[in-house]
């Protein structure tokens, strides 16, 4: 999945590269995650299943992530699973949506694009409106960093410098262009991690196509 160094003279072309290409030129501080390379885990409190999409530290437990991204199918009601210390943002993706009982607060989330973010240690109960949801979810462990989650659909979006860039695209394919490299098409499904320098620099996103849309989260590393 990482691959060599970007090639100097393909960058100053502005190439445009093809999806077996770009798994080739990822760099040190680029991961370029495909469905496959998703791993499913169990919720934390055993209720279903989620996919993992990216975290770091890479393969870190529930415990110990720093952020961590991930796709959730909701087949039924009931609580979330608790996270102490932890900062969570949802986006729904598909579905009829559902009613969040937030502490006290009662969030309704049921137009796709939606986000909603809730402190991890927050008692959440969950009850669909009709039928099952997918859902994005992105959380970042408070002590460590914060995070900006954005969704990009009808236009362009420039994010700033960050400690890492993490951009999935969820409808159709964007583009993805960095700085200093050349640009990367990502299809629905697939997410790009950047780091370093590269998240350092920051990102245009750039829906490909009407009906294309992407997330993204900022992540920023919080001093010790």
């Amino acid at each position: 999945m990482i691959g060599q160094s970007v090639n100097d003279t393909a960058v100053k072309r502005g190439t445009r590269l093809t999806l077996r290409d770009q798994a080739h030129w990822m760099t040190m501080t680029q991961r370029f995650v495909t469905p496959a390379d998703s791993r499913s885990m169990p919720w934390k409190n055993g209720g279903g299943a989620t996919l993992e999409l990216a975290a770091a530290p890479p393969g870190a437990a529930l415990d110990d992530f720093v952020w961590r991204a991930s796709i959730a199918t909701i087949e039924r009601d009931g609580p979330f699973s608790t996270f102490a210390g932890v900062d969570r943002t949802l986006v729904l993706l598909s579905g009829a949506g559902m009613r969040l009982r937030v502490g006290a607060q009662d969030v309704l989330v049921h137009v796709p694009g939606t986000v909603v973010t809730f402190a991890g240690e927050a008692p959440v109960a969950c009850e669909l409106v009709s039928g099952p949801t997918r859902d994005f979810n992105f959380m970042v462990r408070r002590e460590r960093a914060r995070a900006e989650v954005a969704v990009v659909a009808d236009a362009p979006r420039e994010v700033g410098r960050a400690s890492t860039i993490v951009c999935h695209a969820i409808a159709q394919a964007c583009r993805c262009e960095l700085p200093g490299r050349a640009p990367v098409t990502l299809p629905e499904g697939h997410t790009l991690v950047a780091e370093g320098e590269d998240a350092a620099r920051g990102v245009r996103i750039t829906p490909d196509m009407p009906g294309s849309a992407a997330i993204v989260a900022a992540v920023h590393e919080v001093s010790r």
